[in-house]
């Protein structure tokens, strides 16, 4: 996750797993800090755009938005708008017929 992060100049990113079809963020990386392993349900979970997730889960496609908070399909998203959220990628990674989503 900290190369991808490096390479993205993201400041954030997240690992969601699907397990017995309910969706849990495992991993938790950020520039210059240790990854946090963690798994907390994805419902409970507030530090994400659900609905950006939601869609990705939903369409199994990538999510790649330049500015969040002032343009696309998500600027109404709770949590876009009080964080004035700018890039955003959320990808799904399918292995196996299993899904993963990365968001960065």
């Amino acid at each position: 996750m900290k190369v991808a992060l490096e390479n993205a100049g993201a400041q954030r990113g997240l690992l969601l797993l699907d397990r017995n079809g309910k969706f849990y963020m495992e991993a938790e990386s950020m520039p210059g800090k240790e990854n946090v392993l963690r798994s907390v349900e994805l419902d409970s979970y507030k530090d994400i755009s659900q609905s950006i997730v939601q869609y990705v889960r939903r369409a199994q496609e990538a999510v790649v938005l330049d500015n969040a908070a002032e343009s696309g399909s998500f600027v109404q998203d709770e949590y876009i708008s009080k964080n004035k959220v700018r890039s955003v990628l959320c990808m799904p990674i399918l292995k196996q017929k299993s899904l993963k989503v990365y968001c960065i």
